[in-house]
C-alpha cells in the first residue's frame, strides 16, 4: 500500500523542464537571460527544485553534442517543457523539441522573447510547420498575438514580461533648474544611444546645460569607440557603468525621466521601461511598433516619431518647459507596474501547466 501511494505521488509530480539562456553563470543582464531566470525561479518557488529542471542554451553553438545529450536525458518522463529561445536559437530549439515531443509526449510551452516571431515565420516556412506542433505560445504584446492569429495560430496567449522588483517608496525627484535623465539598457547602436546623446547635446547648447544624462548598461564592443568619441569633453552626459538588475529601481528612482530611443522597430516589452515604472519614473521613447501596448501616452510616458530626431528634440524641449507633468505621471507609472509583477503575469502560464 505504501509503495502504491508513493507511486501515485510520483505520477502527480509536475516534472517541468525550462530550456533557455541562463547565462552559464556569467554576469549577463540582457532581456532574454533575465526573463528566463525569472520564469525558472517562479516555477521553483511554486513546485520545488525536484520538479523543475533546466537546460542552459548559452553555449549551444560551442557544445552542440552536450546540449543534445541533455535534451534527450532531461525530457524522459517529462510533463511540461518550457522553451525560451532567442531569434538565433529558435530555428534549432523548436524543431528539435517538437520532434522529441512525438516520442516523449510532453506539453510544450514556447515563451516568445521580443516581437520578431511573425517576421521570422514569413522568412522560415519550415519553422511554421514546427510551431504548429507547439501546445501553447506566449507573447509579450497584443500586436504579435493578432499577427500570429492571422497566420493560423490560435494557441497564443499574452504573457507580460515581468520583474521581481519592489515598487519605489520614494517621492518623485522634482527640480526646477535641470532635467535629470537616464538610459538603462544594452549600450549599442540599435538602442539609439547616439541619437539621445546628440539630441541632449543640441538642447544643452541652446538652453544653458539644462539636461543631465547618465547612461547605464553593458557596452557592445562594436559600439565602444563611437560612444566614447561622443562623450569626449562632455560634462553633462556620462557613461556610468553597469548596474545589476536587482538594483535597477534604486538607480532609476534618482532621475526624473528615462529615455528609450530604440531604433529596433520590433522591440517587445522592454525591461527597462518596466524598471522605470517600478521606480515611478516616466519615459520618453521612440514609437516602436508595440509602443502603445507598453506606454500610456501622457500618463506613463511620451512618444516621439520613430527615428525622427527633430520630434525627439521637440518633445524633450516641451518636457523641460513643463516638468510638472512628469511629477503627475509618476504615480501612474507605479500603478502600471502592478501589471508586470510575477503574481500578476505568471497566472497565464501556471494555469496551463498540467
Amino acid at each position: 500500500m505504501g509503495n502504491f501511494i508513493k507511486y501515485i505521488g510520483r505520477d502527480n509530480m509536475k516534472r517541468i523542464l525550462v530550456c533557455g539562456n541562463f547565462g552559464a553563470g556569467k554576469d549577463i543582464y540582457d532581456g532574454q537571460t533575465v526573463k528566463t531566470i525569472n520564469i525558472y525561479d517562479e516555477l521553483v518557488k511554486k513546485y520545488g527544485t525536484n520538479n523543475v529542471k533546466l537546460i542552459d542554451t548559452c553555449d549551444i553553438k560551442k557544445k552542440p553534442i552536450s546540449f543534445l545529450y541533455k535534451a534527450l536525458k532531461e525530457t524522459k518522463k517529462l510533463k511540461n517543457l518550457i522553451v525560451l529561445p532567442g531569434d538565433r536559437g529558435v530555428k534549432i530549439i523548436i524543431p528539435l523539441f517538437t520532434i522529441l515531443k512525438k516520442i516523449r509526449n510532453y506539453k510544450m510551452h514556447y515563451v516568445v522573447i521580443g516581437a520578431w516571431l511573425p517576421q521570422m515565420i514569413i522568412k522560415e516556412k519550415k519553422l511554421k510547420k514546427s510551431l504548429k506542433k507547439v501546445d501553447y505560445i506566449y507573447v509579450e504584446n497584443t500586436k504579435t498575438l493578432k499577427e500570429l492569429n492571422k497566420m493560423g495560430f490560435y494557441n497564443v496567449f499574452k504573457f507580460n514580461n515581468f520583474k521581481k522588483l519592489e515598487i519605489s517608496k520614494h517621492g518623485y525627484k522634482y527640480n526646477d533648474n535641470i532635467l535629470k535623465c537616464c538610459i538603462f539598457s544594452r549600450i549599442e547602436k540599435g538602442k539609439g544611444i547616439s541619437d539621445a546623446i546628440n539630441v541632449v547635446k543640441e538642447i544643452n547648447a541652446k538652453r544653458n546645460e539644462s539636461i543631465f544624462l547618465d547612461i547605464y548598461g553593458k557596452i557592445d564592443l562594436s559600439y565602444e569607440k563611437e560612444l566614447y568619441s561622443l562623450l569626449e569633453n562632455e560634462k553633462n552626459i556620462k557613461y556610468v557603468g553597469v548596474v545589476k538588475s536587482n538594483e535597477s529601481v534604486e538607480t532609476i528612482e534618482k532621475y526624473q525621466l528615462l529615455l528609450f530611443p530604440t531604433r529596433r522597430y520590433t522591440e517587445g516589452t522592454p525591461g527597462t521601461i518596466i524598471d522605470a515604472y517600478f521606480a515611478g519614473v516616466p519615459v520618453l521613447a521612440s514609437t516602436w511598433e508595440n509602443f502603445d501596448d507598453v506606454v500610456i501616452e501622457n500618463a506613463t510616458g511620451i512618444g516621439y516619431s520613430f527615428e525622427n530626431l527633430n520630434d525627439f528634440k521637440n518633445k524633450l524641449n516641451k518636457i523641460i518647459d513643463n516638468k510638472e507633468q512628469l511629477k503627475r505621471m509618476s504615480s501612474t507609472c507605479k500603478k502600471e507596474a502592478m501589471k508586470y509583477t510575477p503574481e500578476y503575469c505568471m497566472k497565464t502560464l501556471l494555469k496551463r501547466i498540467q
